[in-house]
């Protein structure tokens, strides 16, 4: 497998087969918000399971404890194993996989949530915090031990309608990667300021060491071709 960077925060995937996959690490901010919702959802559930066992006394507090394990070491294995995705970063369209890409099988989902105490330490998730500062694609330790991350789940889209210019080809061959990269300007472009496209095609041109005049429509053109639009 092969993994190389490309713009804003994306990340390319090249699988053995030749499948390549685009990826969108997620941050800080969009994680804190669906363990605010996670935990929301447990402490619910938990205030919904004390209320009823309440009312059978001391067998009730042994089940209430046992139900407080249950939601602290079996929530996210169970939700992220079954769907890739508690409650929570299911409302925030994230997923949990596997550095490759691909899901995560059931040891990684372990690892990663069986180091949650490792992340809290010494308050507040700081360790785990200070490592997704540190780790490019934001990876807390957890992330780490089971080889995993955090990604944007990824979104059904369209393609830019034809914009009536030339395809064209590379005048140099391009490996999968660098196609992802063009694939992934043409499709997002439209959604960009026209500075933002400007400056995000020539990177792309000056990486590629190409020559044009015109860097936006000349990857536009590029990424209509590898998308196999007809002349």
């Amino acid at each position: 497998m092969n993994s190389t960077a490309i713009i804003d925060n994306k990340i390319g995937i090249e699988l053995p087969e030749g499948v390549s996959l685009t990826l969108v690490p997620a941050g800080i901010a969009v994680r804190t918000a669906a363990f605010f919702i996670d935990f929301i959802f447990r402490a619910l559930i938990f205030l919904a399971a004390a209320l009823v066992l309440s009312q059978i006394g001391q067998a009730g507090e042994g089940i209430l404890l046992v139900t407080l394990f249950i939601l602290n070491w079996c929530y996210y294995i169970f939700f992220e194993y079954r769907s890739g995705a508690s409650p929570g970063k299911r409302r925030m369209n994230l997923k949990v996989v596997a550095d490759n890409g691909l899901p995560a099988g059931f040891t990684a989902i372990l690892l990663r949530n069986l180091l949650r105490p490792v992340d809290m330490f010494p308050i507040g998730y700081a360790l785990g915090l200070l490592s997704m500062i540190l780790s490019q694609n934001f990876k807390r330790l957890g992330d780490w031990a089971g080889g995993t991350m955090v990604v944007y789940k990824q979104q059904i889209q369209l393609l830019p309608k034809a914009s009536g210019q030339p395809l064209t080809q590379a005048p140099q061959p391009l490996n999968t990667a660098e196609q992802a990269v063009i694939l992934d300007f043409w499709l997002r472009h439209g959604s960009l300021s026209v500075q933002r496209q400007k400056e995000l095609a020539e990177l792309v041109i000056n990486a590629l060491d190409i020559e044009t005049d015109d860097p936006v429509a000349y990857l536009c053109a590029l990424g209509a071709y590898y998308a196999g639009e007809k002349v």
